[in-house]
């Protein structure tokens, strides 16, 4: 018997299966059919089996006794036999760096699940692929299930290309970014800029920032990338883009159903365009581009100093931020009237 506290590597059966991201009533099955563990009365009782796997009993003050196991025994290949069953979009999303939002959507743009309320259901596309429907035990909201067997499909494969290849240059950029401003932190002859997110520049609005990023500006010695140094990024809704920053933003626009216009021409033909324009909320949208000449970095200061002089909705988005979209912009597009999840 061991008190929680003693060790704090135990934890428990509902615990695990959070961290396996699977119902607790599934892990608690999978347990008895494997023999580790057994119901006796009301209670659940450790076997010589489970203990050998490293679990004892815990004693807590809040929670009374209950079996603890070792984090290790998720590798265990017991745990395997589950994931070769049919999985719920947000692991298999997390396994390629996908939100579970954003996965979801890329099942419905192809065609393989449909929104439902709150939830998805099938279409017959997403069944001739091996999927299954299923819902939540308290809510009943609806979700599918997929083997992976999915990640083989051609047509799955050049839509997540696609998606992943602007996230990953937009990486390598930033970064790069990183190692070159702290090279150049010192240097006496670059302007400095700070920027932040999407809630600390809305609508013209300065708020305070936390860990703002530093973008190194050096007017003088920004150079231009030669043509065909740098591929344009197509995006899924075929809009040709130089930077991985904009191919990122419009990609999210895309699945997330937001209607959005891409490098939209300004009254003022001197300002030349926004990055992006939301026609539902006349929001315009400026992204940070890490590879902007000096002359982009000047055209663009000149669109923001003219939203805040017309009072025109708009905020920036930096590289950080795109890396993120899925925690920074619904909370930002709500305040605009536009939701998307």
């Amino acid at each position: 018997m061991n008190t929680q506290g003693q060790q704090g590597s135990l934890i428990s059966t509902s615990a695990l299966a959070k961290k396996l991201d699977l119902p607790a009533r599934v892990v608690f099955e999978l347990l008895v059919e494997k023999g580790w563990i057994e119901r006796i009365g009301k209670h659940w009782k450790l076997t010589g089996k489970g203990q050998f796997e490293g679990a004892d009993y815990v004693n807590s003050k809040k929670y009374g006794e209950f079996i603890g196991w070792p984090e290790s025994v998720m590798e265990h290949a017991i745990f395997a036999e589950l994931f070769d069953r049919p999985q719920r979009t947000r692991i298999i999303g997390r396994d390629l760096n996908i939100s579970a939002h954003r996965f979801n959507a890329l099942l419905a743009e192809l065609g393989w699940q449909q929104r439902h309320h709150r939830g998805w259901i099938l279409t017959s596309a997403g069944r001739e692929q091996g999927g299954q429907e299923s819902e939540d035990e308290e809510s009943g909201v609806p979700y599918t299930l997929w083997p992976r067997t999915i990640l083989d499909d051609a047509e799955l494969a050049v839509v997540l290309d696609v998606l992943q290849r602007p996230l990953q240059a937009l990486g390598r950029t930033v970064e790069a970014s990183t190692g070159k401003a702290a090279q150049t932190a010192d240097s006496p002859d670059s302007a400095t800029v700070s920027k932040v997110g999407a809630d600390a520049k809305d609508s013209g609005k300065e708020q305070p920032a936390t860990g703002p990023q530093t973008l190194q500006l050096d007017f003088g010695s920004q150079q231009q990338a030669e043509p065909g140094e740098a591929a344009a990024l197509v995006t899924m809704d075929g809009h040709l883009s130089d930077h991985p920053e904009d191919a990122v933003l419009d990609n999210w626009f895309y699945l997330m159903g937001v209607l959005h216009a891409y490098h939209r021409s300004l009254p003022e033909a001197s300002l030349g365009c926004c990055d992006f324009y939301l026609p539902a909320a006349h929001l315009h949208i400026e992204c940070w581009h890490g590879a902007d000449t000096g002359a982009a970095l000047k055209a663009k200061m000149a669109r923001l100093a003219y939203y805040k002089s017309k009072a025109l909705p708009f905020f920036e988005l930096s590289a950080n931020d795109l890396l993120q979209l899925d925690s920074v912009l619904p909370k930002t597009l709500l305040k605009h009237g536009i939701t998307v999840f």
